[in-house]
């Protein structure tokens, strides 16, 4: 998984969840289109496989209205005939790092059935919780494109929905 300075795109988890490879927990942060396109990867591959039980296997949370441990204590919970449920976490890059310790904890041992997604506009990578995040390979930052990899990145856009420019 990435490290907070890797230049991860959206295609390296869409291409992982597309192939089956879901992870119990991913913490995406900056660019937003980035974010949002792995996100909705994410959904797509989790919720996709619940098929007609998708709504009772996805609960999202604003976090700094409802708290951390309602999302963490939803993700402990088994899907509903289905085989993954998926939580969603937002602003988690506005919660006070102490309210962030329960997170270490099942980040050190997360429910396999659930797919926890929180997600952030700039998370603050020395808090221990996002330092935890990071060690299990589950924290994504994504850095905005630099102005002469725009081009490049356009194209390849462009020729993955076949489309000439």
């Amino acid at each position: 998984m990435a490290s907070p300075a890797s230049d991860e795109r959206d295609d390296d988890i869409a291409g992982q969840v597309a192939r089956g490879q879901i992870a119990p927990v991913y913490c995406l942060s900056g660019e937003r289109y980035f974010v949002d396109a792995a996100h909705a990867a994410i959904r797509a591959a989790v919720l996709g496989l619940a098929g007609a039980a998708a709504g009772f296997n996805h609960d999202t949370f604003e976090l700094k209205e409802t708290g951390l441990e309602s999302c963490l204590a939803t993700a402990r919970t088994l899907p509903m005939m289905a085989k993954r449920r998926l939580d969603v976490g937002k602003g988690v890059d506005q919660v006070k790092a102490d309210l962030l310790e329960p997170l270490v904890a099942y980040v050190a041992d997360p429910n396999p059935s659930t797919c926890l997604v929180l997600l952030g506009d700039k998370v603050d990578v020395r808090f221990k919780a996002f330092v935890a995040l990071r060690k299990a390979g589950f924290l994504h930052v994504f850095q905005p494109l630099r102005d002469n990899a725009l081009v490049g990145w356009l194209r390849a856009l462009a020729r993955a929905r076949k489309i000439d420019l």
